[in-house]
């Protein structure tokens, strides 16, 4: 909110009703301010590079821990106990429902994980600016 102001100070007024008339003004500029940052945080996740590298970067994360479950001797033994069974097609369900679970965890993360780096670039611009004053 660029005109920002204080919240009102009951000890500033005489009357209550003007108190709590400039609290209901400075409540509702508030909720006006909220709505605003909401809509423009809805319009950027709405945009489509933000959708575009959002699932791009649920891609790499997937098939990075994939990598990871397959190359890694640990996770991969882990796995193998995990959808060990005696009958190979109840094993192959559950390797299929393990790696289609591990993808669809990416694909929700994945629009954290953008507004994460946009923030970090945000603070990293911030702070090269403060330090270049």
């Amino acid at each position: 909110m660029s005109n920002y102001s204080p919240k009102p100070d009951p000890e500033h007024y005489k009357d209550r009703d003007e108190y709590l008339g400039a609290k209901r003004k400075w409540d509702k500029k508030e909720l006006e301010a909220e709505l605003e940052r909401v809509q423009s945080a809805r319009e950027v996740a709405a945009s489509p590079w933000f959708q575009k590298f959002s699932l791009f970067l649920a891609h790499v994360v997937f098939f990075a821990m994939l990598s990871v479950l397959i190359f890694s001797e640990e996770h991969r033994s882990d796995f193998f106990k995990t959808i060990a069974d005696p009958n190979p097609l109840w094993s192959v369900a559950k390797a299929i429902g393990y790696i289609l679970l591990l993808y669809i965890m990416c694909l929700l993360i994945s629009p954290i994980l953008v507004w994460l780096i946009i923030g970090g670039i945000m603070i990293g611009i911030l702070m090269l600016f403060l330090g270049m004053l």
